[in-house]
């Protein structure tokens, strides 16, 4: 029995440094797990961000668009109306033409008239 003995010490403290070499390699990479776990917290939070910014951003493309729309709308609303008012004002003209022609030969007539 006398080196049994020491032998087994010699296994324990080899068992006894691996054990503790391995606790201390498992403590190092439950760290690294939990930074990157915080890490792809703060890429999915980032990423989140980005959405919401991306969205407001489309929102407000979208925004323009149909402000843009409304106007398009209202400028060929009013081109129409505008028109709709010069053909109003020919007929007009030619009505008050016709009238200053009907009442130059009704002066003639009534000069005509006059002995």
């Amino acid at each position: 029995m006398g080196l049994g003995a020491p032998m087994e010490q010699s296994m324990e403290g080899s068992w006894s440094a691996a054990k503790a070499f391995l606790c201390h390699q498992i403590e190092g990479l439950e760290c690294l797990l939990v930074a990157s776990e915080e890490e792809v917290c703060r890429v999915g939070e980032d990423q989140d961000a980005m959405q919401r910014e991306q969205d407001v951003v489309w929102q407000d493309g979208d925004m323009a668009q149909w402000d843009k729309d409304v106007a398009m709308r209202m400028a060929i609303e009013q081109l129409s109306q505008l028109q709709e008012l010069e053909a109003q004002t020919r007929q007009l003209q030619a009505w008050e033409e016709v009238a200053e022609m009907e009442a130059r030969v009704g002066q003639r007539a009534l000069h005509a008239e006059v002995p």
